[in-house]
């Protein structure tokens, strides 16, 4: 349960407004927030940071549980260097540090099975 005085204490940032106008298919279009976009822009850095500060500030009452839940989803994941497999073309591909490798995608019409992999 939330401590409705640490609430009341911690407000969050509120961005500020700067309406920017643009044109699309014939329509003006404003966006009171646009100014965000801009990354290297050292006030959306800095209300950047005044949300995450929130953020945590809020959150952290349930820190242990979010470590504990993250911990468990990291044992139910086979984590190795190996890359999603993609399909480019007719076959199977993945990318890892180590190797690649070309795969058989099959054939889509008869739904034939995919061929042996090759490293290459």
């Amino acid at each position: 349960m939330s401590n409705p005085t640490a609430a009341a204490a911690t407000m969050p940032p509120i961005a500020e407004k700067r309406p920017q106008t643009s044109a699309l298919h014939g329509e003006q279009r404003v966006d009171d927030y646009g100014w965000l976009r801009d990354r290297n822009d050292p006030q959306t850095i800095a209300y950047l940071e005044a949300e995450n500060a929130y953020t945590e500030a809020m959150t952290a009452e349930s820190k242990p549980l979010q470590d504990s839940l993250y911990q468990e989803m990291l044992s139910r994941i086979q984590q190795t260097d190996m890359a999603v497999p993609y399909r480019k073309g007719s076959t199977t591909r993945a990318r890892s540090k180590v190797s690649s490798m070309r795969c058989s995608a099959g054939d889509v019409r008869t739904k034939a099975p995919p061929r042996k992999c090759c490293s290459i």
